[in-house]
């Protein structure tokens, strides 16, 4: 099966390209029952980074090719779904994945693990370090797309929702050091940052953000290695 055309049946944009290997087994066909188990198989298919450009405003790479084995419910009008897909830049884990045929809503919980981070980029081009380990649910209704996920790969906890294009974050008790290294910064601060972050338009980042530091110290040693500043 081609995987474009199962999103574009499920009102789906083109998220993935490639091909899809199905094992169905209809509990009842002489019945010509409407239940079926499913098996899915994800071989070598690619994302497509232009869409997700344009939904979502995240850079990938060019090439990341998935690898997937899913299995699906089917009944009637919906299909729930669990299973894993894995990447050369992450591994997702979906569960309690739902999707309704007639109304064409989809919901799902996901953890998403990307071990080196360094395969990505910030828009300035410059290279994240580090792993990144997020919780949450997705879910998409009359069109629109919500997002939720906490992490606590940085010492505190982040949590965020966004819904369309726009985001509502909050960053409690975060090691300013860990965030330092994420964008590949030497650690000038040490302490804790609280934060919150709106953004009314996500794909401009375009918004407030709001922060204040919790026993925050500078390291001299590296601001007068770094930048030749005397404190």
């Amino acid at each position: 099966a081609d995987i474009a055309s199962f999103l574009r049946l499920t009102a789906q944009p083109a998220y993935a390209m490639g091909k899809v290997d199905l094992n169905v087994d209809i509990a009842n066909l002489e019945k010509q029952s409407t239940k079926a188990n499913v098996h899915i198989m994800v071989n070598e298919a690619i994302l497509n980074s232009e869409t997700f450009k344009e939904k979502f405003a995240i850079e990938l790479p060019r090439k990341v090719i998935l690898r997937g084995n899913l299995n699906s419910k089917v009944c009637n009008t919906s299909f729930q779904m669990e299973g894993v897909v894995k990447s050369n830049l992450a591994t997702l884990n979906l569960s309690r994945t739902y999707y309704n045929i007639k109304t064409k809503e989809l919901s799902s919980d996901y953890r998403l693990l990307i071990p080196r981070l360094s395969k990505l980029m910030t828009e300035s081009g410059k290279k994240l370090r580090g792993k990144l380990e997020v919780l949450g649910t997705f879910q998409r209704k009359n069109a629109k797309v919500y997002l939720t996920g906490k992490c606590k790969d940085f010492g505190g906890r982040i949590v965020f929702n966004l819904k369309e294009n726009k985001l509502n974050a909050h960053m409690n008790a975060v090691e300013i050091e860990k965030l330092l290294h994420l964008f590949g910064e030497k650690p000038y601060v040490r302490g804790k940052i609280i934060a919150d972050i709106e953004l009314h338009d996500f794909k401009k980042r375009e918004g407030t953000f709001n922060f204040k530091m919790k026993d925050a110290k500078t390291i001299d040693y590296i601001f007068r290695k770094e930048l030749n500043l005397n404190f």
